[in-house]
């Protein structure tokens, strides 16, 4: 009867397995929160600086206003007439060190006076296929894919897009 007392109680409490798997099931939440976090954050940068050149599409618009052309464009303009905010102008106003990937914009009348070219450099070289490919079907050609479209231009880390005002 002793016997049967003792092997009834003998397993009590945790055993180093238990704790060892609940480890491990703690240590794979953990991966795959950063893995998920760090696709989003990814994913936040070409959503951001897509909707930043829409910002800027908008402001060289109402920069024109009345002018015949683009003669004269700038990220130093745009950002003085107060039609961009700070986090796109960037503390030296005139778009330095301020797009989402630590990067510059600049705006600069195309070769056409009609038109303008908006640049972001140091883009991830894994993020600027989606990115161009995002802004294609709003540039001067309107493509659907940056793919063979002449108003997008790729250029190691820098990318250009061309607008009609």
């Amino acid at each position: 009867m002793k016997s049967t007392f003792r092997r009834a109680h003998s397993q009590r409490g945790l055993t180093t397995i238990d704790l060892l798997i609940g480890f491990a099931g703690i240590i794979i939440l953990i991966i795959s929160i950063m893995l998920i976090a760090g696709m989003v954050r990814s994913q936040m940068g070409v959503m951001q600086a897509t909707a930043e050149m829409g910002l800027i599409n908008s402001a060289a618009t109402n920069w024109k206003g009345m002018r015949p052309n683009y003669t004269g464009i700038s990220m130093g303009n745009l950002c003085s007439s107060g039609e961009l905010n700070d986090s796109i102008c960037g503390t030296s106003s005139d778009g330095s060190s301020s797009n989402p990937f630590g990067g510059n914009f600049t705006v600069a009348v195309d070769t056409n006076v009609s038109n303008y070219v908006v640049t972001l450099t140091n883009v991830p070289t894994d993020k600027i296929t989606a990115l161009a490919d995002k802004l294609a079907p709003t540039s001067l050609d309107q493509c659907s894919s940056a793919t063979s479209c002449g108003s997008v231009q790729v250029s190691g880390t820098d990318l250009s897009v061309t607008y009609r005002g």
